[in-house]
């Protein structure tokens, strides 16, 4: 935790004025950023004191509530084996629960510093709420965000909370609890944005930039001060029951016997491990890339006689895979440009569960491009040659949006729900050019901040044939009731679908794809709460040629066990 400075105090960035800085507003934001300064000066120097007032209050919780949520379900990890939908939602629910019941103890741990940190902003609100700018926008957003700092929330009582989201068996928030997310959310949606891309133009000044450096080195010595509050942070969590990120970690399995390293001929170093015993039978797993493998694949029992390669892209490196044959011992790589690579295969011992052998290889892209792998055995005699599946245009960013990226195909509101907006896209991606569909879907509370979902799961919608003229994807979700979005390309314009069983039947709205996208056919698309049913694909003469069932049951069980048993937060 660091104390929250004035230098983020908010208002939309919107196009900044034009013109030159003048002297009056130089000097403004100069006064700004001195007293700026001095705030992170004065929380600094009183860290060493809050920093003893956090772990006093991180003894006097635990000894409060010690163990209190040992048995609740815990934020890593997902009930195991298949799920009802009620079962998938109250899992859903308990995380979200768990979640409010973190934000308050965190609240509660940290009240000290927030303390703290409101008490000198009335020094610095004294010295900055006089300033003024030629662009108003400035003074009207330092004026609201010293409100939305100055004020103080009482510290939550977080122990009986969680004692009484316990007693009712881990389903049931308090009221104290809804009041809480209410109030954080109201808090965090009302918070200004950032003002200071409004000051940068101002801030060129030597005088001005000697603050800033100032700053800069206070906020590091800040960050440097409370990095116990990490430490503390987690022993709290362990001694009221919370499963931590080390805990979990912990608790993963060992990485594995390390039997082959090397370095790639795109420069990075490499090691190889296997591990028995897993869901796989032998798992081998190659990390790559940095300190411990930032990047890693794996294979399951590669000890068939197929070679079964693979070529894959990964930030402009092309990783090629193979299995090799028992007695393999030099693999060479032949590349587009007649160029060879010549290494050793990964042997994995009878000891582990071979004998078997895995080709690995990692080049730089997107030229050359790997062609085949010979395979020779300990007296040079070819064993094996596998051609590679033929992967080109391997960059950092393979995915390249055609004429002017995506396009907006259709917008639209879910009945008493959130916005939606339906996104064409056409783009090409490892030499081949592909469409899709995309809905966003803004939700409008999500911890206070508005935030967007993409989706594009997919409805088997009858055969091969009919999918080849109608591909429907869905979004769904159980915020703030129950609704479904219904989307996809239809190739032959000339049928219907209609959207059957929540009230009567409904056609789904039809939008011409633009010629921009260069594909023919139309966008369908519906929004339904209650969600419909079955979809129905009609011909020009209105004759039902397929109906497909939707697994509207399903969704609406998963939102009955996400449901807060209170009633729905606001």
């Amino acid at each position: 935790m660091v104390a929250i400075s004035a230098a983020l105090l908010m208002l939309a960035p919107d196009t900044l004025a034009a013109g030159a800085p003048s002297a009056p507003d130089e000097a403004a934001t100069l006064a700004y950023l001195r007293a700026d300064a001095a705030l992170v000066q004065a929380d600094v120097e009183g860290l060493p004191a809050v920093l003893a007032a956090v772990k006093a209050q991180a003894a006097r919780l635990q000894g409060e509530c010690p163990g209190v949520l040992a048995a609740a379900p815990q934020r890593f990890g997902f009930p195991r084996g298949p799920l009802s939908g009620r079962a998938r939602g109250e899992a859903a629910r308990s995380a979200r629960q768990l979640n409010y019941l973190e934000d308050e103890l965190q609240q509660s741990l940290v009240a000290p510093l927030r303390e703290a940190e409101v008490a000198h902003l009335a020094t610095f609100a004294a010295a900055v709420l006089p300033l003024r700018w030629s662009d108003p926008r400035i003074a009207k957003g330092v004026q609201a965000a010293v409100t939305a700092l100055q004020a103080n929330e009482a510290p939550a009582q977080v122990c009986a909370d969680m004692r009484f989201w316990a007693a009712s068996g881990f389903k049931e928030v308090s009221l104290a609890t809804r009041a809480f997310v209410t109030a954080q959310d109201e808090r965090l949606a009302n918070f200004p944005f950032p003002v200071q891309p409004l000051l940068v133009r101002f801030e060129r000044t030597p005088a001005a930039r000697a603050v800033l450096g100032t700053i800069h080195a206070l906020r590091e010595r800040s960050r440097a001060l409370s990095q116990p509050l990490e430490a503390v942070s987690r022993t709290l969590a362990r001694a009221i029951g919370l499963h931590t990120g080390e805990d979990i970690e912990a608790q993963r399995p060992k990485p594995g016997v390390v039997v082959a390293r090397g370095r790639t001929a795109a420069g990075e170093r490499w090691v190889a491990r296997v591990r028995r015993g897993t869901g796989c039978g032998v798992e081998v797993t190659v990390g790559y890339g940095g300190i411990g493998g930032e990047n890693s694949t794996g294979w399951c029992e590669r000890n068939s006689k197929a070679a079964n390669p693979s070529v894959d892209c990964n930030d402009g490196r092309l990783t090629v895979s193979s299995s090799t044959l028992p007695d393999t011992t030099l693999v060479r790589l032949r590349l587009s440009n007649g160029h060879t690579i010549a290494s050793a295969p990964i042997r994995v011992p009878k000891r582990l569960g071979g004998p078997f052998g895995i080709y690995f290889q990692v080049v730089r892209g997107p030229s050359p491009i790997p062609r085949l792998l010979t395979e020779f055995d300990a007296s040079g005699h070819v064993l094996r040659i596998t051609h590679l599946p033929r992967v080109v245009e391997c960059t950092r960013h393979p995915i390249k949006y055609l004429d002017g990226g995506p396009e907006t195909l259709a917008t639209g509101t879910v009945p008493g729900g959130p916005r939606f907006s339906i996104i064409g896209r056409r783009y090409r991606f490892l030499g081949k050019v592909y469409f899709e569909l995309k809905v966003h879907v803004v939700q409008e509370r999500t911890r206070g901040l508005a935030h967007l979902l993409e989706s594009s799961g997919e409805i088997t919608f009858g055969s091969s044939k009919l999918r080849r003229v109608f591909t429907p994807e869905q979004e769904t979700s159980c915020v703030p009731h129950p609704y479904e979005i219904v989307y996809g390309w239809m190739h032959e314009p000339r049928d219907t679908v209609m959207a059957e069983g929540a009230g009567p039947a409904a056609p789904l709205t039809a939008v011409p794809l633009p010629a921009s996208l260069h594909e023919r056919g139309e966008l369908l698309y519906g929004a339904f709460s209650p969600p419909p049913t079955k979809l129905a694909l009609r011909g020009p003469s209105g004759r039902t040629l397929f109906t497909e069932p939707l697994e509207t049951g399903e969704l609406v069980e998963r939102c009955e066990g996400e449901a807060e048993p209170g009633g729905p937060l606001p």
